[in-house]
């Protein structure tokens, strides 16, 4: 199942001060919230999809590599504006979430864009089901306060038929300060609230396929999540920033199977294997800190099997190929993706970003 959350700012000092812990919106917008463990979106003959944002005097790109190569296949620049987030649906067009702007939609193997969902002024994530309809969460509380008086929406989850610009329906109940999207094999929508107070509480909302009301409501254990995995028996992983835990939901219940705090800090991305194994990118809220690492977990398991340090500088995107291979992408410095065979703690190669900028969301499909 498709799912890619968007959490990412322009440039790599907002990141840095949001880290840190300045006033306003405090998590970086444009990450994927997970990779699926079903192999659905990445395959060993796949291209490599890169949303770059955002270079010195462009709007950034999408980047598309040949497979297991650093090799460019293509460009893609018109209709990309500030990419925050890519993801292919099961037909290989391209959606990529520009930020604070629009969804652009391309065909498969086409460098332009052949539809456009526009006026998304307070997107953040977006995700697809598995009939290839969009999902975008509306953040009308991530905006600035100045700006959010003037907007007159509300915080919302969009939905768009496959391949059109028509919106099918508006999820409003249980939605606020919406973060991150996810899927279930059953098709169960999931989305991480953030919030404070009693009026609105941090939280993941479920939704049945279809619906617009709440199914269950998840608190337990919830406190800023900012990213969410669902793995194939339908556990459902997610991940405090602040709390600076993972932790592990069993499937269509609010029943914490475990929680992760060991090798836990600043915690970016996840992805999942087709074996369960759990990867989380981690880059601390200290700016003068570590340049941040890559935890990785057993299933059932608490404590990280591994952490991978060589290669790695501000890790902010995850991406896994069918054979395993663990694609990693960093922003500090030119910015790069760094590329780990299963199990390796030393990259087998590097791709470097360019012009366009850093890589803050990756993702495979074909050409």
């Amino acid at each position: 199942m498709k799912s890619l959350v968007a959490r990412r700012y322009v440039s790599t000092l907002c990141v840095v001060a949001l880290l840190a812990g300045c006033s306003g919106l405090q998590t970086p917008f444009g990450r994927p919230g997970a990779i699926p463990a079903d192999g659905s979106t990445a395959t060993q003959r796949s291209f490599l999809y890169a949303a770059h944002c955002c270079g010195v005097l462009n709007n950034g790109d999408v980047t598309v590599f040949a497979p297991g190569q650093t090799k460019v296949a293509r460009y893609i620049v018109e209709g990309v504006s500030d990419p925050v987030a890519v993801t292919l649906d099961r037909t290989g067009s391209l959606h990529v979430l520009n930020q604070f702007n629009a969804v652009t939609e391309y065909d498969p193997g086409s460098s332009e864009p052949a539809r456009r969902v526009s006026g998304l002024y307070e997107a953040v994530a977006l995700a697809l089901d598995s009939s290839n309809n969009l999902y975008v969460a509306n953040c009308r509380a991530c905006l600035p306060s100045d700006v959010r008086g003037r907007s007159g929406t509300v915080d919302s989850v969009t939905v768009y038929r496959a391949h059109r610009t028509t919106l099918m329906r508006t999820i409003t109940q249980g939605i606020h300060a919406p973060k991150s999207l996810a899927f279930d094999a059953a098709g169960n929508l999931y989305v991480a609230n953030g919030g404070s107070g009693k009026a609105h509480r941090p939280s993941v909302t479920v939704y049945a396929p279809g619906s617009t009301s709440v199914l269950r409501t998840i608190k337990h254990g919830i406190t800023e999540p900012l990213l969410l995995a669902v793995d194939t028996a339908g556990d459902l992983f997610v991940a405090n920033i602040y709390a600076a835990n993972i932790i592990e939901y069993a499937s269509g219940t609010s029943k914490v199977l475990r929680t992760i705090s060991d090798g836990i800090a600043g915690p970016l991305a996840l992805a999942l294997d087709a074996s369960g194994n759990l990867y989380v990118a981690n880059w601390p809220d200290s700016p003068t800190g570590p340049r941040g690492w890559i935890s990785v977990y057993a299933p059932g398991k608490s404590t990280a099997q591994y952490r991978i340090v060589k290669g790695i500088d501000a890790p902010f995107a995850l991406a896994l190929d069918d054979g395993g291979n663990l694609y990693v992408g960093n922003i500090l410095g030119e910015g790069y993706t760094s590329v780990y065979a299963p199990g390796a703690k030393e990259p087998m190669r590097k791709i470097d970003s360019g012009r366009f900028g850093d890589p803050r969301s990756l993702a495979f499909g074909s050409q």
